[in-house]
């Protein structure tokens, strides 16, 4: 298999997020439907992974899987935007927030047996600095929060990895940021077998038409996590993971772990009441009832996304008049939109941030749904009749 991602997929992915996730659940036990100690638990995905390293991934249902094989310096405690131990079990900076010390776990190994130390973080961020033209486009989370790559280095967050000891590493940044060391948490910035990544020619990636090619080590990942990487029979659609018995944490419940790609939405929920998955999910707001009726657990997440709208001036001028973008807001009739397209739970959004994370402006209101003033502000910048092209991603369920 060689994966293969599309530019056009990167940009469609950033325009769209959901406002509300949910899971479906069996609590059956049905005969051969796993779930219960050294059995298998069979998860429902929506879509297909792009490829198994993290660090090019973009995409949800990659980091499904990933998230299950890798492990980074710090974690994000569930439900919450805490910052948490990880692979580092504490971190300090020095006076002006320029050095970054990090005391590292002592009895992680790589699934391939090899330790993880000072010198495997070292090396994974080193790497990941260090980019060809095609793998600085492909790991747009590094870029978006370091800004910039090693022949760009004056530009960058990141300046350098010192290990100081066998488990202490100290990472350099070019300034003090509240950003830092909370990024490190994104699944993209997870630790990888150093010895895998150099064998599987990990940065051998390239351009390829439109999209990427992705190197050998892109279908062999090897990281700290739970599970390790068994298979991907990409004709079945389905991923295979296996328990990581010398996991450091604690041990997986289930000795194999496996993904069916089902892409739409009623089919998953179809394959759940057949008993030939134990879960999925983005489930419809309107089966909740239903499969809660028939046996199943439905877990809610609270909401921790925006929808948004996405305006690119660049195709339409005319979008940079500030009030023609006024009168887009005035027009757009948001409280409908949450009361009749958006599961309950969801509200209108005044910021890119929800209320549960440290910032959030209780002071801010929406502008109000007001048609007339939107014809009157686009009288008013000669955008009378204009017309606006709308984009939106196809090949993923969305809730």
């Amino acid at each position: 298999m060689t994966p293969k991602r599309t530019l056009a997929s990167i940009t469609a992915a950033l325009l769209a997020a959901a406002t509300l996730a949910s899971c479906a659940q069996s609590q059956r036990d049905d005969e051969g439907g796993g779930g219960a100690d050294d059995g298998t638990f069979v998860f429902g995905a929506a879509g297909a992974p792009e490829m198994f390293d993290p660090f090019y991934a973009t995409d949800g249902e990659t980091f499904r899987v990933t998230r299950q094989m890798f492990e980074g310096l710090v974690g994000i405690k569930p439900g919450t935007a805490e910052v948490v131990p990880e692979l580092a079990t504490e971190w300090t900076p020095n006076d002006d927030g320029t050095e970054w010390t990090f005391k590292l776990r002592d009895d992680v190994t790589f699934h391939d047996g090899e330790p993880f130390n000072a010198d495997a973080v070292c090396y994974n961020f080193d790497r990941m600095f260090d980019q060809n033209e095609a793998g600085q486009t492909a790991g747009e989370y590094w870029g978006y929060v370091m800004g910039s790559f090693k022949n760009d280095a004056a530009n960058s967050l990141y300046q350098g990895c010192e290990a100081t000891d066998d488990y202490e590493a100290v990472i350099t940044i070019s300034g003090p940021t509240s950003g830092f060391p909370t990024m490190l948490s994104l699944e993209a910035l997870s630790m990888q077998s150093p010895k895998a990544l150099e064998e599987g020619d990990a940065n051998g990636i390239a351009a390829e038409g439109e999209g990427f090619s992705f190197p050998a080590y892109a279908d062999a990942p090897v990281g700290t996590g739970p599970f390790t990487f068994g298979e991907y029979d990409e004709a079945n659609g389905t991923i295979t993971l296996e328990r990581n018995d010398d996991y450091w944490g604690e041990p997986a419940k289930v000795s194999e772990l496996v993904f069916r790609v089902i892409p739409d939405e009623s089919t998953r929920r179809q394959e759940l009441e057949a008993g030939s998955i134990n879960g999925y999910d983005l489930p419809n707001p309107v089966d909740w009832a239903g499969l809660e009726d028939d046996g199943n657990s439905v877990e809610v997440r609270d909401p921790f996304n925006i929808l948004y709208l996405g305006l690119n001036p660049e195709a339409n001028p005319q979008l940079k008049d500030l009030k023609v973008r006024q009168a887009l807001y005035h027009a757009l009739n948001r409280e409908q939109l949450v009361q009749t397209q958006l599961p309950e739970g969801a509200a209108v959004a005044t910021q890119f941030m929800p209320d549960t994370v440290g910032g959030y402006n209780t002071e801010l209101e929406p502008y109000a749904y007001d048609p007339e003033e939107a014809k009157k502000l686009l009288a008013e910048a000669g955008a009378e009749g204009m017309t606006l092209n709308f984009a939106y991603p196809t090949e993923v369920s969305r809730p």
